[in-house]
């Protein structure tokens, strides 16, 4: 049923394929097929949510995108939960992840999504935050090497998820799941 179907999916059902799920690629990175097909429905949930502004380029857009979230959504970043007085819980989501987004709450002037009972993450986590290349720089991956196929020019925005941090001694902004860039690097 629906229109994004699995190597396996389509074996069992319509049969004269033997090609296979990367389902060990997607463990290596902490995902599995449903959180694939979560990420895509939310980008294509996204996409169509976008289709009536005038601007989709991020180059374009101001400071915060922070549009009042509600439903199915991905981390951008990796977020601790913390419960409705703000205290945080031993348990951690990891960027990537899909949540389902019920409502926010201010706790002591901070903006936190609630995405279960009594469960809440930084808002920032979800909503990005548009910031410029100072100069070019690569992207980096979750060890903090470079991506060179991977450039982002000065002048070019990005957009980034949650606080800065630490990887290999240098601090970075999180981009996504598995992209980086120094914090150095932007503004």
């Amino acid at each position: 049923d629906g229109t994004i179907w699995s190597h396996k999916a389509v074996s069992a059902f319509l049969g004269g394929t033997d090609h296979v799920d990367p389902d060990g690629y997607f463990a290596k990175w902490g995902y599995d097929m449903d959180q694939f097909y979560s990420l895509i429905k939310y980008y294509y949930d996204l996409q169509k949510k976008n289709e009536n502004t005038n601007s989709k380029d991020p180059n374009k857009i101001k400071d915060e995108v922070s549009a009042e979230v509600q439903g199915a959504v991905t981390l951008g970043h990796d977020a601790y939960v913390y419960d409705k007085n703000g205290k945080k819980t031993k348990t951690l989501k990891l960027a990537g992840s899909p949540v389902t987004v019920l409502g926010y709450k201010l706790i002591n002037n901070k903006k936190y999504y609630q995405i279960g009972k009594n469960q809440y993450v930084v808002a920032t986590n979800i909503d990005a935050t548009v910031r410029t290349a100072k100069k070019n720089t690569y992207l980096r991956t979750r060890l903090g090497r470079i991506q060179k196929d991977n450039l982002v020019r000065k002048g070019s925005r990005v957009m980034t998820y949650g606080s800065k941090i630490t990887i290999n001694n240098q601090k970075y902004y999180a981009l996504n799941a598995t992209q980086y860039v120094l914090a150095s690097d932007i503004r």
